[in-house]
């Protein structure tokens, strides 16, 4: 038996793992099969097949059907145990194999879904990210979409089934939630998400008969997105999304929903010449209104400061005002005068009304509600105030930072962006020879990009003209 498979894999054992693999095969067993248990122990003792034999079958003939058998048995048995010790030391992935089990059963059930989204974050959280997590992210997503997609009438559901393995659309759209989770994340193990998704734009080039499938077109297009994409697509996918409303999950709508929004704010930030901020407040508006936007019947501050900043990217100051007013009522109550008054400052700043920028939130008196704006709003009046030339003591910012510091319930994220903000700030107020200015340029080349980067490097310009452009 030395040299067998089945050796080579009972070695790959612990002295302790085996004696546990022992008590298992007896319970699994329970009493058939007796001659597997006598078998296990002649494995420990490097015995021959013949000594196995006569052991397991005395005085009975030698037959190799019969032994090959046994052998296979064993074999199967022994590899379910290393799964199951495979699994039991997988502590992080427990929750998820379990939920990949229980989805098989009924993945509509309510205590998956919360159980899902339980694990969900704590595996987000500890950030593991490998083909493992992703493969039974995939599984659970597809078997999720099925489920969801059996439970339509069958003229809704014609068009989604009955599609092969490359164009069914819940399996298309189980792939693109890996992908838009991959990028939202961030991860650099980006060839995961694009390996289930690849094939797709091949197979969609071959004319197979379910390209123009709606379903599929729809996925096909939010796969085009998430790589780049360009407005025409964007367009057409809104088309799809507007006419075959009635073929789409509620999370896959949210999915293509995001994806789509998410493009159009990176076409503006990236200096996209096309009129595109009423798009996107036509899609903020379809997102108010199926709740995808909203949390608990409010919609969130940061999606009203978002698509602010958003009117200011692409220069639209006026509508940036009108579209402001519509979505400040639809924050919480007791939020909307700060919502209102801080974002009304933002656009003052960048039209270059300063002191009146300034005088809006210093005459508000209290401070604002939400953490983050407290401290947006304190710097801003910092930055007023240098374009106004009035003289701004470090000591100033550093007030700001320590503030910043004491708020737990601002992101980490934020909290670092804001504490390079007031490095490079204060370096500003500090500079006053030719040579400070040239220097922190210098430096600031040498950082990625942050918010105010390219506000302070136009401060820097004014002083050196002679540097050249920022962009």
């Amino acid at each position: 038996m030395k040299n067998s498979k089945l050796y080579n894999l009972y070695n790959l054992l612990t002295q302790k793992e085996k004696k546990k693999f022992a008590r298992w095969l007896e319970f699994e067993l329970n009493g058939s099969k007796p001659e597997l248990l006598l078998f296990r122990k002649y494995l420990d003792q490097d015995a021959e097949r013949m000594t196995i034999w006569k052991g397991l079958f005395p005085g009975e003939a030698f037959n190799d059907a019969k032994f090959r058998n046994r052998i296979k048995l064993l074999h199967e048995y022994l590899e379910e145990f290393i799964l199951i010790i495979y699994v039991r030391k997988q502590k992080e992935r427990k929750g998820l194999f379990f939920l990949l089990a229980i989805s098989e059963r009924n993945p509509s059930h309510e205590y998956f879904s919360k159980a899902l989204k339980k694990a969900q974050k704590k595996l987000n959280d500890e950030g593991i990210w490998d083909d493992q997590y992703y493969y039974i992210q995939y599984r659970i997503n597809l078997m999720e979409n099925q489920f969801a997609y059996q439970n339509q009438d069958k003229a809704q559901l014609k068009m989604a089934q009955n599609v092969n393995d490359s164009f069914d659309s819940y399996f298309i759209m189980a792939k693109l939630k890996l992908a838009l989770m991959n990028r939202s994340y961030k991860r650099k193990n980006l060839h995961i998400s694009t390996r289930f998704l690849e094939p797709i734009s091949e197979e969609m080039k071959s004319g197979s008969e379910f390209a123009n499938q709606p379903p599929v077109q729809m996925s096909f297009l939010t796969y085009k997105l998430l790589e780049g994409g360009e407005p025409d697509e964007a367009q057409k996918l809104r088309d799809y999304m507007k006419e075959y409303d009635h073929l789409i999950t509620p999370s896959n709508y949210g999915i293509m929903y995001n994806i789509l929004l998410n493009f159009y704010i990176r076409k503006i930030n990236r200096g996209y010449e096309g009129k595109l901020y009423s798009t996107i407040f036509d899609l903020y508006i379809d997102g108010i209104e199926r709740g995808i936007l909203m949390t608990n019947g409010f919609l969130p501050a940061q999606h009203v400061a978002n698509l602010v900043k958003i009117g200011i990217a692409a220069g639209e100051f006026k509508k940036a005002r009108e579209y402001l007013s519509f979505l400040a009522a639809k924050v919480p109550p007791h939020l909307q005068e700060d919502v209102l008054k801080f974002n009304k400052a933002l656009i003052l700043f960048e039209e270059k009304k300063f002191r009146e920028a300034s005088n809006l939130i210093v005459q508000k008196g209290s401070g604002f509600k939400i953490d983050i704006m407290e401290i947006q709003a304190r710097y801003l009046v910092l930055k007023c105030n240098y374009e106004l030339g009035i003289p701004i003591e470090t000591s100033e910012v550093d007030n700001i930072s320590r503030a910043l510091k004491r708020r737990d319930q601002i992101p980490i994220d934020a909290k670092k962006n804001y504490r390079k903000r007031f490095k490079y700030f204060k370096k500003l107020i500090r500079a006053f020879s030719e040579e400070d200015y040239q220097s922190l340029w210098e430096e600031l080349q040498k950082e990625d990009v942050f918010g105010d980067k390219k506000w302070i490097l136009e401060k820097i310009q004014s002083k050196i003209p002679q540097q050249g452009t920022f962009d």
